[in-house]
């Protein structure tokens, strides 16, 4: 078996263990001084637990909070960098003091070094987590003036536009695309502190944008849209952020291209909610 077959190996009995609640199995997979991180953790759980020991103390009190995670649908990709790995999976549980339902969508970042985990990071939306555990997510507040006598939109169908945005361009999908924006709208982009690329005015100039982009590539490319926040709604607009990692995979191998924060603005126009504005805010060049 080969050394990049073996960290997958490595991540796959760790989602098994920490799935099915095999708490003794867990800890021993990490080097002494492994690390894991939960960045979006909610208030009350720790964001970053430190040594094999303590994650041990960490997942030892599992149990007695959730019934078995079933983590399934693994997708383990290797990076270019030795020792560098993504995964994706999904869970589904409950919590015992709420009886809750608990389901959530994972992506993390995995080091292995030699035969143990140096770092396991894992990100996914706090919002599901913090309702099974019976707490309350309140709105951002809101502009002055933003809040109209119809109130706020559905978030479900705002974060559905993100997405259908994103495999649209991964599946090179124009007509879903053109359909995620207005008429009118506009988009730019920027990188880290460079000049604005645009703005590119109208849905014609940004499906083109999409096409050349698109034909530029030999890769297989993956949007993957996390922690949407609405900073502002009325019945008729809505002001969203959100962040993106753009994967790339070419061949067998896997390369996380950059990180993004998306700032949007979504209008109901002709009955569904569409982009007027679209601003990328890119962490690196790639």
């Amino acid at each position: 078996m080969s050394t990049t077959d073996r960290g997958k190996e490595l991540i796959k009995s760790y989602l098994d263990a920490v799935g099915s609640l095999a708490v003794d199995d867990i800890a021993p997979l990490f080097h002494v001084d492994g690390r894991l991180d939960i960045p979006y953790a909610p208030d009350g759980i720790p964001r970053t637990i430190e040594g094999r020991a303590a994650i041990d103390d960490f997942y030892q009190a599992l149990p007695q909070m959730a019934t078995p995670l079933n983590f399934s649908d693994y997708r383990i990709w290797a990076l270019d960098e030795d020792g560098e790995y993504v995964a994706e999976y999904r869970s589904d549980s409950s919590f015992k003091a709420t009886g809750a339902a608990y389901r959530n969508n994972y992506v993390a970042r995995v080091t292995v070094r030699g035969d143990r985990i140096a770092r396991f990071a894992e990100y996914f939306d706090p919002i599901p987590l913090v309702e099974a555990l019976g707490g309350t997510v309140s709105p951002a507040p809101m502009e002055a003036g933003a809040v109209a006598d119809g109130g706020a939109p559905d978030r479900g169908a705002i974060e559905d536009v993100l997405n259908k945005y994103a495999i649209a361009y991964d599946e090179n999908d124009m007509s879903t695309m053109a359909d995620c924006f207005t008429q009118d709208a506009v988009m730019s982009l920027r990188v880290q502190d460079g000049d604005l690329v645009g703005p590119f005015e109208g849905r014609d100039a940004i499906v083109k944008l999409m096409r050349d982009s698109l034909a530029s590539q030999t890769d297989q490319r993956r949007h993957i849209v996390t922690n949407a926040v609405i900073r502002a709604a009325d019945a008729a607009a809505v002001s969203v952020e959100s962040y993106l990692t753009l994967i790339s995979v070419e061949g067998a191998k896997l390369t996380v291209l950059s990180t993004a924060r998306y700032e949007d603005r979504l209008v109901h126009d002709g009955g569904a909610w569409r982009f007027s504005k679209r601003h990328v805010q890119l962490d690196l060049p790639y």
